[in-house]
């Protein structure tokens, strides 16, 4: 969605064409100072795993529409009408949470939240949840800081008019922006797909 290059497009497409004849790096997954092909001691013991949350107490709508998003010290896993947050060791850190207790206090997100998104934002290490409010506003809670388990902003954003649809909807994040789209349906028909962007910074701050 953006490209900040100041090279030609054909000098980008050249060193593209050279960068995929370039060998691969038995070392690509090696961390600092350990041997080819070896973790890091953060790295996670692979087959290890955890319950996390389960669907069925959650109004048990099928399919759940399962999310997860990765932080440096947390996940967020979400189904729909629920989330909760754990260590990366399985513990937990928010119990099952209903997103009305996270989103309701804003007017425009108290009635049917289903279809939700998580993403973490690494370069300013910030979460994002998003949940779709009834096919008429996308409330967004960015967290305010690092810690989820912290302050949220929220935000409810209008995404159809008249008799409009907005259904699956999704979220993502680039370098100044967080972006959201979906597929509008009339009463009958699929319409047209959307996008639209917002300023992150803004948001993380409470604008």
């Amino acid at each position: 969605l953006e490209n900040d290059s100041i090279l030609p497009a054909a000098e980008i497409e050249a060193l593209r064409q050279q960068a995929l004849k370039l060998p691969p790096s038995a070392a690509i997954q090696t961390a600092p100072g350990a041997p080819d092909g070896a973790a890091g001691a953060g790295a996670p013991t692979v087959g290890v795993g955890f319950q996390a949350i389960d669907y069925t107490n959650t109004a048990g709508y099928v399919p759940p529409d399962p999310q997860m998003a990765a932080g440096p010290n947390h996940l967020i896993v979400a189904v729909n009408t629920s989330f909760a947050i754990y260590s990366k060791s399985g513990n937990v850190l928010r119990a099952p949470t209903d997103f009305l207790t996270l989103v309701g206090g804003n007017s425009n997100c108290n009635d049917f939240l289903l279809d939700p998104n998580v993403v973490y934002d690494e370069s300013a290490d910030r979460f994002i949840l998003a949940i779709d409010n009834d096919g008429l506003y996308y409330c967004m809670a960015v967290s305010a800081g690092p810690d989820p388990l912290g302050t949220w902003r929220i935000y409810a954003i209008p995404t159809a008019t008249g008799s409009d649809f907005f259904d699956y909807p999704h979220v993502g994040v680039g370098r100044d922006a967080i972006y959201m789209g979906a597929n509008i349906f009339t009463t009958t028909s699929f319409k047209e797909s959307r996008v639209w962007a917002f300023n992150k910074w803004s948001m993380y701050n409470g604008q």
